[in-house]
């Protein structure tokens, strides 16, 4: 796994919406093809205290782990002088001055409307989604802002926006996490899918594939993710934090299923 580094070619627009004010651009990766990206601007908080780029990334690597769909991603930087067309010099000098995230544009989608279900989402994909919501302890996929952060059309669904999420992992970092208490006080009553999980005909496997892909994550990954976040000087606490808890999450893979049932009953 690395990742991908990006050049700027072009500011195209700003985005409508977005608490970070994100921009369409044009960027050209390694391999010389230039496609279309939405360039999140975090400001220096942000990402001193939430890690917001590292955590981007971190969510949707491990979202691949678990076959979900998101987005193709890379990291870019340049001079803040190319955004004073766009804003003012009090907003720019707030931005943190490092790699940001940009995630591929994807063609042919819509926000999810949560009151519509999509013909294509399966009671599966249903499952798979909210259960990773919750093992990642998202507050944005719904949430008090109530956001979808979900990209569908007629073919396929697309997770996007994650830097909402493991909130235990920021500075100043704690020390003797209970994992299990975390888990447990995490609110899922504002998620997307609660209503329609709460109305399914239950089976017993129900989060079956989301237990299978838990029990057998590779937690190798995350060597080569942070030693990518090292490469590119982007903000963390180190690994431990992240690892620990997953490790306790593919121990406790039965209780969590069990919790998560507990929790659409």
């Amino acid at each position: 796994m690395n990742i991908k580094e990006l050049k700027l070619v072009a500011i195209r627009k700003e985005q409508i919406g977005g608490s970070t004010r994100p921009l369409i651009i044009d960027a050209e990766d390694e391999d010389s093809n230039i496609s279309s990206y939405v360039l999140k601007l975090y400001n220096k908080k942000s990402i001193t205290q939430n890690f917001a780029v590292a955590k981007e990334i971190l969510i949707l690597e491990l979202a691949k782990e678990f076959d979900l769909p998101v987005p193709d991603y890379g990291i870019i930087n340049f001079d803040h002088k190319y955004l004073t067309s766009y804003f003012d010099e009090k907003y720019i000098e707030n931005l943190d001055s490092g790699y940001k995230f940009c995630s591929k544009i994807v063609d042919g989608v819509v926000i999810f409307n949560p009151l519509v279900k999509n013909t294509y989402l399966q009671d599966y994909d249903i499952e798979n989604v909210f259960a990773f919501d919750n093992l990642i302890l998202n507050i944005d996929r719904g949430g008090y802002h109530n956001k979808p952060n979900l990209l569908v059309n007629d073919e396929d669904f697309v997770l996007i926006d994650h830097e909402l999420t493991l909130p235990f992992y920021s500075h100043p970092q704690s020390s003797n996490i209970n994992y299990w208490n975390t888990f447990m006080t995490y609110n899922c009553n504002n998620h997307i899918f609660l209503k329609f999980l709460k109305k399914m005909k239950k089976t017993e496997l129900i989060f079956d594939e989301f237990q299978i892909h838990l029990d057998n994550l590779n937690l190798t990954i995350f060597d080569d993710i942070f030693d990518n976040f090292d490469k590119f000087n982007i903000n963390n606490s180190g690994k431990n934090a992240c690892l620990d808890y997953f490790k306790w999450a593919k121990l406790n893979n039965v209780k969590i299923v069990r919790l998560l049932n507990n929790r659409i009953s």
